[in-house]
């Protein structure tokens, strides 16, 4: 019975961040023409392959680095961990094949971000107030 308690506890401490992982919505300005976005397009302008989203050119942010929200955001829209999406940038850097997203210090400053730039395009946790932005894509891990 102990080892099954154990293993039990184990688990749940292992798999505990996939089981309650973050969930996100990605937003823009209300303004904007963009209804919906597949998860493919959004990470194609996150990775700068591209500055346009459905024919919209937008400028990207991120949240800061360490910030759970944004490693959601990129394990399941962009398909990188943290490590991956630094030397991604830290080569295309490098090489002038561009910059990465400005960064936003939280979900408040990214929604007033949005707001303040209508060709703006951002990611913010569920619990964010989104009343004033428009909502193109909802994801979780």
């Amino acid at each position: 019975m102990k080892l099954a308690h154990l293993t039990f506890w184990s688990f749940l401490v292992l798999f505990s961040g996939k089981l309650w992982a973050e969930e996100f919505l990605v937003i823009v300005h209300p303004d904007s023409s963009i209804k919906e976005a597949d998860a493919d397009s959004i990470k194609r302008l996150y990775l700068g392959k591209t500055s346009q989203l459905l024919g919209v050119r937008l400028t990207p942010a991120d949240l800061p680095e360490g910030n759970s929200v944004r490693d959601a955001f990129y394990e399941k829209v962009v398909d990188k961990d943290a490590s991956q999406l630094k030397a991604y940038w830290a080569q295309l850097i490098f090489t002038g094949g561009g910059s990465p997203p400005t960064v936003q210090n939280s979900d408040q400053t990214m929604v007033q971000w949005v707001l303040a730039k209508q060709n703006s395009i951002g990611y913010v946790s569920s619990s964010a107030n989104t009343s004033n932005v428009k909502v193109i894509y909802r994801g979780s891990q």
